[in-house]
């Protein structure tokens, strides 16, 4: 209901004005103050969506009242309509500039009047309206702000971290590949690769959070991810609420950014325990293969028979409404004023869910929970077998020159590559690297360089490599960098960029596979 204040001196006037206004507009509601002081106390109390205001008004004129509500932070905006008095061409310039919408003879017409008040209403909802959207908009910049500035933090650890992690990897496998299996040393090692590769995944997933971009997506096997989520999740919701699963060993696989299932499982394991927060309950997560039919996949765009997955997530809190469910996917919805969250949880869920070509269900009961069903197309692949370090990797004999600014990861690039048949020069200082080179230019068939280097980048090492000899094929890695992607590093005739940390059955099947490459006039490396 709108809400208009008539601030006039003559009481008959005030009268009069309320009576027809409430006979022609039913819809307002209509207070009265007949002073300026009066008035301003009322605006200020109750924040009317327009003001209807007399310049002849006892205690302070109607433009002095103009001027305090349009000087109040919380009365500014307010339409004012002035009436009464000698309205001529002065009065009209000095309201307006004042603050004043539009004008009203002493003598009101009823369709007039209406039509003004109408006006004034709509400029007030319009308004509003830009406040909100103006306030939203300020909103995402700072979240944007704030997430580039996460980005930046993120970049610079994980730089850092795939650094560390690339040590560890890398002499965990070669120690591995000195110990005999099935020992306790052994199997410690696996233990130490197992973690290695965990905190490997875990970069990753904060790069990709930070940056909001997606990975390629893979056969993904998403019981591993669904468990590993719900660990995290354990230690993240309260005790009050028992998470129960039943994951299906050799559940199928999925084509999948293993990033985005676990952020679409997490989005909805943390709107599930939200709506147990006062109580406490039971979170249940179940996964398994299942067939669709004709019957089900006709109900559902895009949808074909075959083998799926199927995730559900179910909790036993307050429930969803009919009419919220329909609701919830939208972005920015939440169930309750103030809730906790961007109110964008559902939304990425559901987007996930399409951008996997899957779909999904909801079903809620009031006071009995929801369940949310994902199911997401099954591929069929040929069973794979566990990677054996003690597997012969691809060799060679070739000459390598290895460039890393940090002695560890360049003698952990020489303790990888030479055991497999290489020569390999390895290099701190990539202006040392360069003069090496420019001495000795056919004396290398590979090399590898870092890029996070002082003095001279790896791709501007490389560049100036490429300079001396344009067939030299050229690895470049980094822990992160947002300023190289692959298809720039390829474009400057880099031939593989790649991302740390790196293993030693990836260093290996890498090396091998640029050196057996053709290089861009046709000649075998």
């Amino acid at each position: 209901m709108s809400k208009i204040l008539a601030i006039y001196n003559e009481q008959e006037t005030l009268t009069g004005l309320a009576a027809l206004l409430k006979n022609v507009m039913p819809d307002c509601a209509v207070t009265t103050a007949q002073s300026g002081i009066e008035g301003i106390e009322k605006a200020k109390a109750e924040f009317p969506d327009t003001i209807l205001l007399d310049i002849e008004i006892p205690e302070i004129e109607g433009f002095e009242v103009i001027k305090r509500l349009k000087s109040d932070e919380n009365t500014k905006d307010i339409p004012i309509i002035l009436a009464g008095g000698t309205i001529d061409s002065k009065s009209h310039a000095k309201g307006l500039e004042l603050g004043a919408n539009s004008f009203l003879e002493k003598s009101i017409d009823e369709n007039v009047l209406v039509a003004q008040i109408n006006a004034s209403l709509r400029m007030k909802k319009a308004e509003d309206l830009l406040r909100e959207e103006k306030e939203k908009l300020e909103a995402l910049l700072r979240r944007t702000q704030k997430n580039e500035a996460i980005s930046a933090l993120t970049g610079g650890i994980a730089h850092d971290f795939n650094n560390i992690l690339t040590a560890i990897l890398g002499y965990t496998e070669i120690a591995m590949g000195r110990t005999q299996q099935e020992t306790p040393i052994h199997t410690n090692l696996e233990e130490v690769l197992k973690a290695g590769y965990r905190a490997r995944d875990l970069v990753k997933q904060l790069l990709t959070f930070s940056r909001q971009t997606d990975q390629d997506k893979k056969p993904l096997q998403v019981s591993l991810v669904v468990k590993e989520a719900l660990k995290m999740l354990r230690a993240a919701l309260p005790t009050t609420i028992e998470i129960r699963q039943d994951i299906k060993n050799g559940s199928g696989k999925v084509m999948a950014d293993p990033t985005q299932i676990h952020q679409m499982l997490v989005n909805l394991c943390t709107n599930a325990a939200r709506s147990m927060d006062e109580k406490g309950g039971i979170l249940e997560v179940i996964l398994s293969d299942i067939e669709l039919d004709s019957r089900f996949t006709d109900q559902h765009q895009d949808l074909k028979p075959g083998p799926y997955v199927k995730l559900t997530v179910s909790d036993t809190g307050h429930g969803i409404s009919r009419s919220t469910i329909q609701k919830i996917f939208d972005p920015g919805f939440t169930s309750k004023a103030g809730e906790k969250g961007s109110g964008l949880g559902l939304t990425v869920v559901h987007g996930i869910v399409k951008n996997h070509g899957g779909t999904l269900t909801v079903y809620s009961e009031h006071n009995r929970g929801t369940t949310f069903n994902i199911f997401l197309p099954r591929i069929v692949e040929e069973g794979s077998q566990d990677i054996d370090l003690a597997t012969s990797l691809p060799r060679g004999n070739e000459r390598v020159l290895f460039v890393d600014d940090e002695h560890v990861l360049a003698d952990l690039g020489e303790h990888m590559l030479k055991p497999l048949g290489y020569t390999v020069t390895t290099k701190t200082n990539s202006i040392e690297a360069l003069e090496i080179f420019r001495a000795q230019p056919q004396s290398f068939d590979l090399v590898v360089t870092d890029m996070t280097m002082p003095d001279m980048t790896g791709l501007e090492l490389a560049g100036k490599l490429l300079q001396i000899r344009a067939d030299l094929p050229i690895i470049l890695c980094s822990g992160f960098s947002e300023m190289v992607t692959h298809d720039k590093a390829r474009a400057t005739g880099i031939r593989e960029f790649v991302m740390k940390p790196i293993d030693l059955s990836e260093m290996a099947k890498i090396v091998r596979r640029v050196l057996d490459k053709k290089a861009p006039d046709g000649e075998t490396q």
